[in-house]
């Protein structure tokens, strides 16, 4: 037999172990840190906090020319949430920081609204009621969409 002939014999094996197990655990780790990232900056805040729509028994008083709206039970909400309007109203109402902007009146139905609370709109007042009736809605904002919380017929002052 030649000595120098090509052999099919293996060579001895050498202190080399796998590498495939280690190049494993290395991405295994790095997916988990980079998935345990992406998680955090979800929690931490990158996805913006929207209110959810509160459960609210809303009472409707109509007393010749004005509408009273009353809190009368279910969740506290912020009113900034809340916009008045319908075809029952001559303009749009949303929470403000005082009545002379044409806003609700935060001092009446202020930023965290609660059982109890209430204000009136009135015919003569901006963006107030129409004289010729109609749908007074209550709507929740929220984001992209608006849910209506309660609405009331006004059958203009009759």
């Amino acid at each position: 037999m030649d000595m120098n002939a090509p052999s099919l014999e293996r060579a001895a094996p050498s202190d080399e172990h796998a590498v495939s197990p280690v190049i494993g655990i290395v991405l295994m780790v790095g997916i988990t840190v980079i998935m345990a990232a992406i998680i955090a900056g979800f929690v931490m805040g990158m996805i913006p906090d929207e209110p959810s729509q509160p459960t609210v028994n809303l009472e409707f008083h109509q007393q010749d020319e004005t509408v009273t709206i009353a809190h009368a039970g279910g969740d506290d909400f912020d009113a900034a949430g809340v916009r008045i309007t319908g075809d029952g109203m001559t303009g749009e109402l949303r929470a403000t920081a005082n009545s002379s902007s044409g806003g609700v009146d935060a001092t009446t139905w202020g930023n965290s609204t609660s059982t109890g609370d209430s204000f009136t709109l009135a015919e003569d007042s901006d963006a107030g009621l129409d004289d010729g009736g109609g749908t007074v809605q209550v709507v929740w904002d929220a984001g992209d969409g608006s849910t209506p919380m309660d609405r009331f017929e006004y059958d203009g002052g009759a």
